[in-house]
């Protein structure tokens, strides 16, 4: 099967920028790129891989809050995933980190830099820097066991008075490994955090060092025994499109590029159908970085079989000095129907419309010129509804739709059939003069005259019998059978469709015979006479005009 070009829709994600400056942390926005603080969402959020999102089968909304360093920064996550058929999903995440009253002092004109904040008792003066997040994904599992997502990105700061926005853009891919009751469901996949990077320019970030970092995560997501234990490993390396310019030491020179990576670990068990526990490790190249635990309840049972869960999470960093021990608090739940569900009602839908209604459907669709569309309806009733009590007229409109997509041949075999199995019905006069038109299309004049044999019988309706008669006259004229083409056109009657057709017929045929110009003139006004309901009727007058003009000036 042929890869297909995807549909990408997207924003992106929050960037959470602390207010002194970057260079002691790494490249701008490399944080972000941890996990830790929502690690029990991580896996149904398009910001850790978008194309997780197809293994989503209901409608998925999601929170996470996080206060950091006693509440002094916050990190939070809102976002919602919805199905879109069997195969595609699409997203919208937003992200925002609050970081309060950093700098209050305000900044120096002279020198650019930052006050040191002015102590006002409980109140203080000064600038802040607010982080926001916006993210639009799409995934689509396009091929196998193959899906692939994107993250369309904006990221907005207000960076102390001096606001500052970026675009940037992600790409993800998964693989589901196995799906068995028991083994379970794993899925490995491989990412990207900011591919194409937002770069965010203000007073305070340099050029060089205005490009969020980047990441490459490979990742495996897994559940065991009917979802009762659950497992998730994610290896990140950081900073792999950084340039080596973009790495300084704290006083400001330039260092040596270093590639980081970062080990995320978890395992969950699901107790009772209803109390949930999480342990999570990380590590980095040196040494355990954080560890800590999550607790909280999902409850299936209050949500008609769907997740509905609520967990409490604390880690705990290691390393001495790091006072980034944090507490989270996450909702996440599960709406509407499964995705399969919905396809098989819709499915179910079209499969139980009634041959009535498929045959209304299908006459409306041939009165809108939608032959094609028409045809394959028709088609349907036949195979579905073989004893359907108009599957005569149903024969005779699907051989007028191959005939109006000029399929000849195929439309004289179904005219016939048609008359073949329903002699006695009242479409077969229908059918008997689509059968002329089309060997009248062909030269075939000697099937067109048995034709009109049939529609001369008495059983034939009036306004049928005069379209034969004009077909007839037409084909006289092409035999140069003058005489009998003017006695045939006369037939007929001035309230026809086709009346103003045959009067200029009539009028042509007097002036190859030669006829008086009394004749040619007194079928012209029969024409001209004529009140005109469609622009053929309308054309044909017009050129009768043409013609009497002609003749005047010959005169």
């Amino acid at each position: 099967m042929s890869f297909r070009k995807i549909l990408l829709q997207g924003i992106l994600l929050l960037t959470f920028c602390f207010s002194f400056s970057l260079r002691a942390d790494g490249l701008p926005g490399e944080y972000l790129l941890t996990q830790r603080w929502r690690d029990m969402i991580a896996h149904h959020s398009p910001l850790t891989n978008p194309a997780l999102m197809t293994e989503e089968n209901y409608i998925s909304g999601r929170i996470a809050f996080a206060p950091i360093l006693d509440g002094e920064y916050k990190h939070g996550e809102v976002g919602v995933t919805v199905p879109v058929g069997l195969y595609q999903s699409a997203g919208f995440t937003f992200f925002f980190s609050p970081e309060g009253y950093v700098f209050p002092g305000g900044i120096d004109e002279e020198t650019g830099s930052l006050i040191p904040p002015v102590d006002l008792g409980d109140a203080v003066l000064g600038l802040s820097n607010t982080n926001l997040l916006f993210m639009f994904s799409y995934a689509w599992h396009f091929w196998n066991k193959l899906s692939v997502g994107a993250n369309v990105k904006l990221a907005y700061q207000t960076t102390f008075g001096d606001p500052a926005m970026g675009f940037g853009f992600d790409l993800g891919l998964t693989y589901r490994l196995l799906r068995h009751p028991i083994i379970g469901d794993h899925v490995v996949g491989l990412s990207t955090q900011n591919l194409i990077p937002p770069v965010m320019k203000s007073k305070f970030s340099d050029t060089a060092n205005s490009a969020y970092a980047s990441d490459l995560k490979v990742s495996w997501v897994a559940n065991y025994w009917e979802k009762r234990v659950e497992s998730a490993l994610d290896i990140d390396i950081n900073d792999f499109l950084a340039a080596a310019n973009e790495f300084k030491t704290l006083d400001g020179k330039t260092a040596a590029k270093q590639i980081e990576f970062d080990i995320n670990f978890k395992v969950g068990v699901w107790l009772l159908r209803m109390l949930k526990a999480y342990l999570q490790f990380g590590f980095n190249q040196k040494e355990l970085d954080y560890w800590g635990m999550a607790l909280g309840v999902n409850m299936p049972s209050v949500n008609n079989g769907r997740d509905l869960e609520v967990l409490y999470q604390y880690n705990i960093m290691t390393s001495s000095g790091n006072d980034a021990t944090g507490h989270t608090v996450y909702l996440r739940g599960d709406f509407g129907k499964h995705r399969e569900e919905v396809f098989a009602r819709r499915m179910a839908r079209l499969s139980s419309l009634s041959p009535n209604e498929l045959y209304n459907r299908a006459r409306k669709l041939y009165a809108e010129q939608k032959y094609w569309d028409a045809f394959f309806v028709f088609s349907r009733i036949l195979v579905e509804f073989p004893d359907f009590f108009k599957n005569d007229w149903v024969q005779h409109y699907r051989a007028s739709c191959e005939e109006e997509l000029d399929m000849r041949e195929v439309a004289i075999k179904n005219y016939q059939t048609m008359k073949s199995d329903f002699p006695l019905s009242s479409a077969v006069p229908y059918t008997d003069l689509g059968l002329m038109r089309i060997y009248y299309r062909n030269g075939d004049f000697s099937n067109v005259t048995n034709q009109f044999v049939e529609l001369s019988k008495p059983n034939v309706p009036d306004s049928l019998r005069f379209h034969g008669a004009y077909l007839m006259g037409q084909a006289h004229m092409e035999n140069n059978e003058i005489a009998k083409a003017v006695q045939v056109f006369s037939l007929i009657p001035e309230e026809h469709p086709d009346y103003p057709f045959a009067q200029h017929a009539i009028a042509i045929c007097h002036a190859r015979l030669g006829d008086d110009t009394t004749a040619i003139v007194t079928a012209l006004e029969n024409t001209i006479a004529f009140s005109p309901k469609t622009e053929a009727q309308k054309e044909i007058i017009n050129r009768s005009y043409l013609f009497m003009g002609y003749l005047f000036y010959e005169e």
